[in-house]
């Protein structure tokens, strides 16, 4: 069994922001088979980074997608000190306090670049416009290929049972960042939660 207090809460997207955007997020996940899925009551959001800002980033965006499904979610932020992460244990039990029955946090993977060949697309021009009976002749002209350079960020997310500190979803996606921060992190949140959802412990 894996424990909330064991794991580095976080997401630090930012880090990698130099200009990001939801260029698409794919996502590979795991639920507990021993639990059955039912949807949670109460979910609290919490993510990590050595940023504040995009801590709240992260909570905010991830907690209005799910209200936005008819869940209760609540940014970390709101409640639980900036130093979550070193104080896990104090964290869970003003969680629990609290009402939540589960938890949902994030952390980053790392941040690795693809590149892919783009091939320059072939043209015809006339060449001396000579129509004969051998038909029209024409030279071939093609445009430069070149690199096409996406930079990809890999986050794991994870789904606790509050009361017993128990992971029960687990999921680790990639994100492609070739926009604004706020589009790469929506467009995160709904696929995320949307598998969440598949599994049952979500609306």
């Amino acid at each position: 069994m894996r424990h909330i207090n064991k794991l580095a809460l976080g997401v630090v997207l930012a880090a990698f922001a130099g200009g990001c955007g939801g260029g698409g997020t794919q996502v590979s996940s795991w639920k507990d088979p021993s639990v059955q899925p039912a949807p949670f009551k109460r979910i609290a959001v919490v993510g990590l980074s050595g940023d504040n800002v995009t801590r709240r980033l992260f909570e905010d965006t991830f907690s209005e997608e799910l209200k936005r499904r008819g869940n209760d979610a609540v940014p970390g932020y709101t409640f639980l000190p900036k130093d979550v992460e070193a104080n896990a244990d104090s964290a869970l039990a003003v969680i629990k306090s609290k009402g939540y029955d589960a938890v949902l946090t994030a952390r980053s993977m790392g941040v690795k670049t693809e590149e892919t060949m783009v091939q320059g697309a072939g043209y015809y021009i006339p060449d001396s416009g000579y129509y004969g009976w051998n038909g029209y002749y024409a030279g071939a002209v093609g445009s430069t290929s070149y690199y096409d350079r996406t930079e990809i960020v890999g986050i794991e997310t994870h789904l606790y049972q509050t009361a017993t500190a128990k992971l029960v979803w687990g999921a680790r996606s990639s994100t492609d960042y070739e926009g604004k921060l706020t589009e790469t992190m929506s467009d995160y949140s709904k696929t995320v939660a949307r598998d969440i959802a598949n599994s049952g412990f979500i609306r």
